[in-house]
């Protein structure tokens, strides 16, 4: 999931270059921080947050079919 986020997040940025992802457990989630440049802050989230609830909408159909729950953060 780490590489998927880091894929559509480095496609839709100005800077991929500055495109972090990690991950890590807690509990029994899956939580996936997604660090960018501030400049790109507006094109991931979307208009109306629209592109970042897509992507976390795919994190939960990916989660159901492997019994797991992610949680992604967009961090500036």
């Amino acid at each position: 999931m780490k590489d998927f986020v880091h894929r559509v997040a480095a496609s839709l940025a100005d800077h991929p270059e500055q495109v972090i992802v990690t991950q890590f457990e807690d509990g029994d989630e899956t939580v996936i921080e997604l660090e960018i440049d501030p400049s790109d802050f507006g094109r991931i989230i979307g208009r109306e947050g629209r592109t970042v609830r897509a992507i976390r909408t795919l994190l939960g159909i990916a989660g159901t079919r492997v019994g797991r729950k992610y949680v992604l953060d967009v961090i500036e």
